[in-house]
């Protein structure tokens, strides 16, 4: 039985379920792998999702409420248990009113994050690298005009804490920011003034190129911070994305962290390659490679 015929046999099984709902398979070194159900809707403004991998189970929820025309909400509920017996739980709600936007966020574990997905570690802003722990965040942005707005961004938690204060602007040639970071932890203190620029190099947008940095100081000594992404589309069908950071203020997660991926879209279905690769304090190598397979239902069964 062809792979075709596989996916079709298991989405019919599923299909009274809705009628929007993808299906992700994935593989991974170090040996891993998982099988997700994702997107599916229970009504035009709630949907949920379903995971299980050979570290944990997880159940998603996702709502959102338009207020047309004033605005918008949305909110996001994961909940995941590792086989080890801990627990994970995050929440995240966003609303937007007029020219004002406001997040509010917090998680909850009792296990590393390496218990439920081994390359979180490697995300842009991962849940720090402990046993246990909590991590609440507020976030405000107020759009000053068409082209400016103003961040301003609090986590605390009881790994580490942060505050940003960041004003952007943003044009059809070009994204600018720039801003105040400041953050504590067991390691030590930081305080950075950050910047960056977003630059797409045609109207289009086939390759665009995002790099910042920031400058200040750690336990009253001279660091630095970098990052990078670049996104491309090489062909029809193929678009290939890099980013890597550096964070040395960072000791709760690996300060320096890249990944490396190629999305194909064969005509049934998208394939992702994806390479991830880090640092931690000691200079200890962390990396891997991890397969997906995702295909929509509409895929397998067009109207």
């Amino acid at each position: 039985m062809t792979m075709k015929r596989l996916l079709t046999l298991l989405a019919f099984c599923l299909l009274p379920f809705a009628k929007a709902q993808t299906l992700e398979f994935s593989v991974s070194l170090p040996l891993s792998a998982q099988v997700a159900l994702n997107n599916v809707p229970i009504s035009d403004a709630l949907s949920f999702g379903l995971a299980a991998s050979l570290e944990r189970l997880r159940l998603s929820a996702d709502a959102r409420l338009d207020i047309a025309p004033i605005g918008s909400a949305q909110a996001s509920l994961r909940l995941e248990w590792a086989y080890v017996g801990r627990f994970r739980t995050q929440i995240q709600t966003r609303a937007t009113l007029g020219s004002a936007s406001l997040s509010l966020g917090a998680a909850f574990w009792s296990a590393a994050p390496a218990n439920f997905d081994q390359f979180e570690v490697f995300a842009t802003d991962p849940l720090p690298n402990s046993t246990g722990g909590s991590r609440f965040d507020l976030g405000l942005t107020m759009r000053l005009s068409r082209n400016w707005a103003l961040t301003g961004q609090l986590k605390f938690g009881s790994d580490a804490s942060s505050n940003t204060v960041q004003v952007s602007y943003r044009s059809s040639g070009f994204d600018f920011q720039t801003g105040i970071f400041s953050s504590s932890q067991l390691g030590g203190s930081a305080y950075l003034w950050q910047f960056g620029i977003t630059l797409p190099f045609d109207e289009d947008a086939t390759a665009v190129l995002s790099v910042g940095g920031g400058l200040g100081v750690l336990n009253s000594n001279f660091t630095f911070e970098a990052n990078l992404n670049f996104s491309l589309l090489i062909a029809e069908g193929f678009d290939l994305e890099l980013g890597v950071m550096y964070q040395p203020y960072r000791f709760e997660v690996l300060p320096l962290r890249g990944m490396l991926e190629l999305k194909i879209q064969p005509g049934f279905g998208t394939l992702l390659l994806t390479g991830f690769a880090g640092l931690n304090q000691v200079s200890t190598f962390n990396g891997g490679f991890r397969l997906t397979y995702r295909i929509a239902f509409e895929e397998l069964f067009p109207s």
